[in-house]
């Protein structure tokens, strides 16, 4: 997930912005996901199988197995990089 630039948070799927460094926006759920994957050949033959398994553990709000994203709710990517810091009121 990681490579491709995905992450999940709470049984939901999340892809990395292309212009941002920080960044991810909402994707679509779990099962969606697994289906939208399992249309790749390579994919494919391995998934099938255990489709229902990993979307069960993907859609578990406290699996931690693919590295959940951790949201940091004082930053604010604001440009090339840069974040705003709510609390410190200044740029990181």
């Amino acid at each position: 997930m990681n490579r491709l630039g995905y992450a999940s948070y709470r049984g939901t799927v999340y892809k990395k912005e292309a212009q941002s460094k920080f960044i991810y926006a909402y994707k679509c759920d779990a099962a969606a996901f697994i289906n939208t994957v399992a249309t790749n050949e390579f994919f494919k033959a391995r998934l099938v199988r255990e489709m229902r398994n990993v979307i069960g553990l993907l859609s578990d709000p406290f699996c931690e197995l693919f590295a959940p994203l951790i949201i940091n709710h004082d930053l604010i990517e604001v440009n090339d990089g840069w974040c705003w810091s709510i609390k410190r009121q200044s740029f990181l």
